[in-house]
C-alpha cells in the first residue's frame, strides 16, 4: 500500500468515526493522535461530516418543500 492511500484512508477511518457519533477524545485515542486538534482539523474531513448530517436530516421527508398556500388579500379600509 502507498504511504498517499494509507493516508486516505486513516482520514476516512478517523472522519467515519465522527460521523458515527465517537466523541473527539475517544477518535483521538483509537487514531492514536496527541492532540484533538491534529484529529479534528487534520485527519477529519469536515465537508464530507458536515454533509452527512444535512443528508440525514432528510430521513422522513415525503417529497419537495411546497410553498404556504396563497392567502387573498383582503382590504379593510372604509369597511364598516
Amino acid at each position: 500500500m502507498n504511504e498517499h492511500c494509507a493516508e486516505t484512508l486513516r482520514i476516512t477511518y478517523v472522519t467515519l468515526l465522527i460521523i458515527s457519533g465517537t466523541p473527539l477524545p475517544m477518535a483521538q485515542k483509537l487514531a492514536r493522535h496527541s492532540t484533538p486538534v491534529l484529529t479534528s482539523n487534520v485527519y477529519t474531513n469536515a465537508n464530507v461530516a458536515d454533509l452527512a448530517k444535512y443528508v440525514e436530516g432528510l430521513a422522513g421527508i415525503d417529497g419537495p418543500p411546497t410553498a404556504p398556500p396563497h392567502r387573498a388579500v383582503v382590504h379593510t379600509k372604509g369597511v364598516q
